[in-house]
């Protein structure tokens, strides 16, 4: 038997996952790309509400004198 994306949400729902993308997809038959979407989204919110975002606008102040100085020389 080959595991499929379907078979593998229909076994995780059956088993008592309880989780609201599960139930989304299962009940509601959502397609592929909707429920890759609904992923991808919930991935970069994850990250997104976790990063020190004061960390991330000093190394693109860096990268960005970086780049000034390298385009200076040149």
């Amino acid at each position: 038997m080959i595991l499929t994306r379907r078979s593998f949400f229909g076994a995780a729902a059956a088993a008592g996952v309880s989780s609201p993308i599960w139930a989304k997809a299962i009940t509601a038959r959502v397609s592929d790309s909707q429920l890759l979407t609904d992923i991808e989204h919930r991935t970069f919110n994850f990250y997104w509400e976790r990063t020190n975002h004061s960390k991330i606008s000093l190394r693109i102040t860096k990268v960005r004198d970086a780049l000034a100085l390298l385009a200076a020389i040149h």
